[in-house]
């Protein structure tokens, strides 16, 4: 969360995504409204892509005000969840999240806000918190509770209204494998392939 975003166990990552995104560009990918540098992208990424906190209240509203989010609405996410999510796997969102939106970032009617870098036929999407409660650690590295709605609905996002084809996790690692159940031998009851469904799915490191 906060400026924690782009952290790497050291490594560089905004310059590691940037010189990515310029090959990506070189090579036919239309990558769009691509800052000058790596330092323009970090910044970009802060004021767009920021993860944030439950008690960052103040930073919430200007981000939802400034910060050109996603809106979901209650019926886009419901035709995701219902493709995608077991009824008894919402049951256990919604006992722990409350009914959607959830405790993320809300708008006036009732839909839910999340944190994109749009840059044309490809998205950055900041992993938000797989759970609640301040401890991040924690969070990141496993919980045993189901993912809040805005976990959720990043990854459907991606498949459904973006119609992403491929996914790359960048950096360290993220908290999509520490989600419950299974970790190997997946099947659609386990979080992690439930939101990442059949997408082309990969995860390297940023010296990759």
């Amino acid at each position: 969360p906060g400026q924690n975003a782009l952290t790497a166990t050291g490594m560089e990552v905004a310059p590691s995504l940037y010189n990515l995104l310029l090959r990506m560009k070189r090579e036919g990918y239309r990558v769009e409204n691509l800052p000058a540098s790596a330092a323009d992208l970090e910044q970009l990424i802060q004021r767009q892509g920021a993860v944030f906190n439950a008690y960052a209240g103040g930073a919430k509203a200007d981000f939802l005000k400034n910060g050109r989010p996603e809106l979901i609405s209650a019926k886009e996410y419901n035709e995701w969840t219902t493709a995608a999510i077991r009824p008894e796997q919402m049951a256990e969102v919604t006992a722990l999240d409350g009914e959607f939106p959830g405790s993320y970032i809300s708008t006036e009617k009732g839909g839910l806000a999340l944190p994109r870098v749009d840059l044309g036929n490809v998205v950055l999407l900041p992993q938000l918190a797989a759970g609640k409660g301040d401890d991040d650690f924690a969070i990141v590295h496993g919980t045993d509770a189901a993912p809040p709605h805005a976990y959720i609905a990043s990854y459907l996002w991606a498949r459904y209204d973006f119609g992403a084809d491929v996914m790359v996790h960048f950096g360290t690692h993220g908290s999509l494998e520490f989600t419950p159940r299974k970790q190997v031998a997946l099947c659609g009851n386990d979080w992690s392939d439930a939101l990442v469904g059949c997408l082309l799915y990969t995860s390297p490191s940023p010296r990759d």
